[in-house]
């Protein structure tokens, strides 16, 4: 029943996002870039920026955790330059009014396809006896 349950989500959350994406695509988009080039932000069920159409599409969302978490972190940094804040700043928000997310994410380990392992793997790959799967 979960199961039918979530796809059931799925499938309202992509109903949802059609109309925002075709009201604000800009060809723009189509041009720009992460501000870095790891490869665990390319991902086969996602398309490149330069082919990112105005009609929205499964493969226009972000699918990888790794590509989600990067487009939370570039938001945050656009955010805090629009309201001024110098790169110290914004850190020391991150310290002092989220210390509990801070280390939930200083313990995420992501595989080479961008999907977040396991915490209770991280912390077995810490003691160097976790074999993963994922290359």
């Amino acid at each position: 029943m979960k199961f039918v349950t979530e796809r059931y989500d799925s499938r309202v959350s992509a109903r949802a996002m059609r109309p925002l994406w075709e009201r604000n695509f800009s060809a723009a988009v189509q041009s720009d870039s992460w501000t870095t080039d790891d490869s665990r932000l390319v991902n086969e069920h996602e398309l490149a920026w330069a082919n990112l159409a105005s009609t929205w599409g499964h493969s226009c969302g972000l699918r990888s955790d790794f590509a989600r978490r990067q487009a939370l972190l570039e938001i945050d940094v656009l955010v805090a330059q629009a309201l001024k804040l110098t790169l110290d700043e914004l850190l020391t928000i991150y310290r002092v009014q989220f210390p509990v997310m801070r280390q939930f994410e200083n313990v995420d380990e992501y595989d080479t396809r961008g999907s977040a392992y396991p915490i209770r793997c991280a912390r077995i790959r810490a003691q160097k006896s976790c074999v993963t799967l994922a290359t």
